[in-house]
């Protein structure tokens, strides 16, 4: 169990050089401090490892997992970078266009870039893994 808290601000411009054209830039800053309690998970790990008959993949991944999230007061990764920034490109077809494509909005290209200090993430004296994608 976990509890965070924030601070910060977005500001937020969106800009409509033509019709059906829209631009919005996002730029963020955010204060995080989490408080978190990894008692009953560590106390899982702990007897797990003293049966010595779980799968060591298993118990590896729970290491990392108490490695990398049991910190006293900062997040790790996207929600521990003090600032952030985000935009977004779309076009909205007008509502007089074709029956199907009417008000219909399409996202021609979009991205977002969170810093903390310009250095990634290390755990454990190595580079921490992007996470799992499905």
């Amino acid at each position: 169990m976990s509890t965070e808290t924030s601070t910060g601000f977005d500001f937020t411009l969106i800009v409509r050089p033509v019709a059906g054209l829209q631009t919005r830039f996002t730029l963020g800053r955010t204060d995080v401090i989490t408080r978190p309690d990894f008692s009953s998970f560590r106390a899982f790990y702990g007897a797990a490892v003293k049966r010595g008959a779980e799968s060591p993949a298993l118990i590896a991944d729970a290491k990392e997992v108490l490695d990398s999230s049991d910190f006293a007061t900062k997040p790790t990764g996207a929600r521990a970078s003090p600032w952030s920034t985000g935009w977004i490109l779309d076009y909205s077809f007008a509502r007089d266009s074709w029956t199907p494509l009417r008000g219909v909005r399409m996202t021609a290209a979009s991205g977002n870039v969170s810093r903390s200090g310009g250095l990634p993430s290390v755990i454990n004296q190595r580079r921490a893994r992007p996470p799992h994608r499905c």
